[in-house]
């Protein structure tokens, strides 16, 4: 009914929103198997308000606090349950722990698989949703010294770009090369050679879903699975969306002195509550502590710290040489990057 509503020249109302009580709203949670979980409360919830706003509909005051208050009992309810029946209390997929990660990007680069690695280490890097280093233009990467940055110009939690200007700092890691962003584009570039007016890192359709077969199928190889078996990880639990998950969790509480909650909020694009958002914002610095923690090097050491591989005066000149080379369709603003 919404659709076909939203769909004609001239939509009427869907619904009369004076009509709409609680208790019909639980109804609809109850047709939609949504009453279990809280996600599914909620977006039903934002629905119901969208369609509401989009119409001009005037909201019950009634309504807000109710639903809140069945979202509760709901919630209570469930806990319950679980409890009683044994259940399982974790909600969504596992993160993947900094050595589970390893494995895995080790184990597809043994299989030659330099684009699911480079999307598994981008993925943990940025603190992103797969899908968003899936739609990397070349333009938003850039050369800064010792390290990458990367911007992002959509995310789900920032649909109006609003921390599109703040770049995610991603630094070398010499110490482990299979999680190492920088050789992780270097070989996928020698692979995947650019293309005359490439816009995209990935080009094509469907990148998401061939990453998803790539991660799953890495999972199922006998030799990875008893390894991160070994090592705590439910491979059911392990999804394309467990990079983000770890990392964070990763560079927050992997140390006693983690880096900072706003600095990871900020890099993962997650709202912070009251006026955080006002008050603590992006700085360079920051992001800087999170990108280096993100890049596996050993925070407390003084080796987190370290600089990447890099060339001579001479070398370098050299190196440039051989850029033109390998890559003669390259884009210039990218020079700084191939380089490193």
């Amino acid at each position: 009914i919404i659709c076909e509503a939203l769909l004609s020249r001239h939509p009427p109302p869907p619904w009369d929103m004076s009509q709409l009580t609680v208790d019909l709203f639980g109804k609809y949670l109850n047709s939609l198997n949504a009453s279990g979980s809280s996600s599914k409360i909620k977006t039903a919830r934002a629905g119901v308000l969208w369609v509401a706003q989009h119409f001009g509909m005037s909201i019950p005051k009634d309504f807000r606090p109710g639903i809140s208050h069945l979202n509760k009992g709901l919630n209570r309810r469930n806990v319950r349950k679980i409890a009683q029946d044994a259940g399982v209390l974790k909600k969504g997929k596992d993160g993947l722990t900094l050595e589970q990660y390893a494995m895995i990007a080790r184990a597809l680069l043994a299989e030659g698989e330099c684009f699911g690695q480079l999307v598994l280490v981008l993925a943990w890097n940025l603190m992103a949703r797969a899908s968003n280093p899936l739609s990397l233009a070349l333009s938003h990467l850039e050369a800064s010294g010792d390290h990458f940055l990367i911007y992002f110009a959509h995310m789900k939690s920032d649909q109006e770009g609003n921390l599109s200007r703040y770049p995610r700092a991603c630094y070398a890691n010499p110490l482990r090369p299979e999680i190492c962003i920088m050789l992780a584009f270097g070989l996928f570039f020698v692979t995947y050679p650019f293309k005359p007016d490439q816009t995209h890192l990935f080009e094509g359709g469907s990148q998401y879903d061939r990453f998803v077969k790539v991660f799953q199928a890495a999972l199922k190889e006998p030799e990875l699975k008893d390894l991160l078996v070994h090592l705590g990880a439910s491979i059911k639990d392990l999804a394309a969306h467990s990079p983000r998950k770890g990392c964070t969790r990763h560079c927050t509480s992997g140390s006693s002195g983690g880096a900072s909650i706003s600095a990871v909020s900020i890099r993962a694009g997650w709202k912070q509550p009251g006026v955080q958002d006002t008050y603590l914002r992006f700085e360079a610095a920051g992001d800087a502590v999170v990108g280096r923690c993100a890049s596996g090097l050993p925070l407390g050491d003084e080796k987190f710290a370290m600089l990447p591989p890099h060339f001579t005066n001479e070398g370098t000149r050299i190196a440039s040489l051989a850029i033109n080379i390998l890559f003669p369709n390259a884009p210039e603003r990218l020079h700084g990057v191939l380089v490193l």
